[in-house]
C-alpha cells in the first residue's frame, strides 16, 4: 500500500548575534556612516572667523557682543582672527566696518598706554564744521619742498574724535581744537606732521569707510598718485628732499679753471 504520511518538518535555526549575515549587515552600515561623514567633512572647506557686528572705531576695546563668528572659505589660514579664539578685551588698531572680517593684525592685546589723546589746532576750512565727539576721521598732511612741489599723504586713518572744542565763537568759525585718540605708534609721526606741514581732517562716513589712498604728489604740471605702504604713511621725512616726488635739480658743476697759455 502507498504510505501517504508526510516527512517531519525541518525547523530553521534561531538567529543569534553571532550570525555571520547579521554581523556583515551591521558592518556595512557602519562603513557607510563613516564614509558618508568623511565625504561631508571633506566638502566643507569653510573655517570660522570673526566679523564685526557693528562699526568699531580705532581704539575700541572689544566687548562680548561686538564680534560674531561666521564661516567663510579662505585661501590661507591665519589671515583673519579664528572664530574660536577669545577676543574680549582686545583693542582695535583701526576702524572696522559692520560685517567686515577681522584681520589678525587689527586686534592687539589691551595694554596700558596703547593710545594717546593728541590735540590738533585747525583752521575753519581744514575740517568739517559739524564734526562731533565719537566721529571717525582721517588725518592728511601737505608739505612743500624748495621747488614749490607739494605732496599730500595720509598720516592716520579711522581715528576717534575724543573732543571737539572752539577757541572762540561757534565751533568752526575760528581756530578750533580737536582731540583725537591716536595709537602710540602714530603719535610721533602725527606730531611731526603737525609741526612741519599743513593738516587737514576729513570725516569718515558711518558704514562707508572706503580707502582714500596713502599719498599724492602735485606740482605745477598736475597731480600724480604715489602709492605708499598700507595704513598710514611715514611723514618723518617731510623735510628730506630726497623723498620729494620731484627730485631737486642737480647742482651745476664748477667750470674748470683755464690753464695759462704757454710761451714759446
Amino acid at each position: 500500500m502507498f504510505d501517504a504520511s508526510s516527512p517531519p518538518a525541518r525547523r530553521s535555526k534561531q538567529a543569534t548575534w553571532l550570525d555571520p549575515r547579521l554581523l556583515g549587515g551591521v558592518l556595512l552600515i557602519l562603513i557607510s556612516l563613516v564614509v558618508g561623514a568623511r565625504v561631508v567633512a571633506g566638502a566643507d572647506k569653510t573655517v570660522p572667523v570673526y566679523a564685526a557686528v557693528t562699526d568699531l572705531p580705532a581704539g575700541h576695546v572689544i566687548a562680548e557682543d561686538d564680534l560674531q563668528p561666521v564661516r567663510v572659505r579662505l585661501a590661507s589660514s591665519g589671515t583673519y582672527v579664528d572664530g574660536a579664539e577669545t577676543v574680549v578685551g582686545r583693542v582695535v588698531r583701526r576702524e572696522l566696518g559692520k560685517g567686515e572680517l577681522v584681520p589678525a593684525s587689527v586686534l592687539v592685546a589691551s595694554v596700558p598706554g596703547a593710545f594717546r589723546d593728541v590735540s590738533l589746532a585747525l583752521k575753519p576750512d581744514h575740517f568739517p564744521s559739524d564734526i562731533r565727539t565719537n566721529d571717525l576721521v582721517d588725518v592728511l598732511a601737505t608739505s612743500e619742498d624748495a621747488a614749490k612741489n607739494k605732496r599730500t599723504w595720509t598720516v592716520a586713518k579711522g581715528l576717534e574724535v575724543v573732543l571737539a572744542a572752539e577757541s572762540g565763537g561757534s565751533f568752526g568759525s575760528s581756530d578750533s581744537r580737536l582731540v583725537l585718540k591716536v595709537p602710540t605708534e602714530l603719535v610721533l609721526p602725527l606730531t611731526a606732521a603737525m609741526r612741519s606741514s599743513e593738516i587737514d581732517v576729513v570725516r569718515v562716513p558711518k558704514g562707508n569707510a572706503g580707502d582714500i589712498g596713502d599719498e599724492l604728489a602735485h606740482d605745477a604740471v598736475g597731480l600724480s598718485a604715489s602709492p605708499g605702504p598700507a595704513g598710514s604713511s611715514d611723514p618723518s621725512g617731510v623735510l628730506d628732499e630726497s623723498r620729494s616726488p620731484v627730485a631737486p635739480p642737480p647742482a651745476s658743476a664748477p667750470a674748470p679753471a683755464s690753464e695759462p697759455a704757454k710761451t714759446p
